[in-house]
């Protein structure tokens, strides 16, 4: 569990720095990862300066803040449609990767949200 968790927190870092993966998806799969091998690194990666404070929200308070939707499906529709439209040319594969846009957009949606003050740390 815990070479998993540490493969996806690199996947997660890929994704932060490149805007077609996702990587808050990485980091979730790496905090249950930690969580079922490590206590040490699961709190340590809660507890993360950048990517805690997220995780805490959705793992532990189980919502999603709106400006982090709103940030979360702009850049899914950006990288979804930049993809389609220069990097595939085939129809049913654009089928496809807007279908799942909107499987992504409907859940994050629908997923509770609550506004939250940021600090300017």
């Amino acid at each position: 569990w815990i070479l998993f968790g540490f493969f996806m927190v690199g996947l997660g870092i890929l994704g932060a720095v490149l805007p077609v993966i996702p990587g808050t998806v990485f980091f979730i799969l790496a905090a249950f990862a930690f969580a079922k091998g490590s206590e040490k690194f699961y709190k340590m990666l809660i507890h993360n300066k950048w990517v805690g404070p997220h995780l805490q929200n959705y793992l532990e308070e189980k919502f999603i803040p709106v400006r982090t939707k709103i940030i979360i499906i702009s850049s899914l529709w950006i990288s979804i449609t930049v993809s389609a439209v220069y990097v595939l040319d085939v129809f049913w594969q654009r089928a496809v990767m807007f279908l799942i846009a909107i499987g992504v957009s409907v859940y994050i949606i629908l997923h509770r949200s609550r506004k939250i003050e940021l600090s300017n740390d």
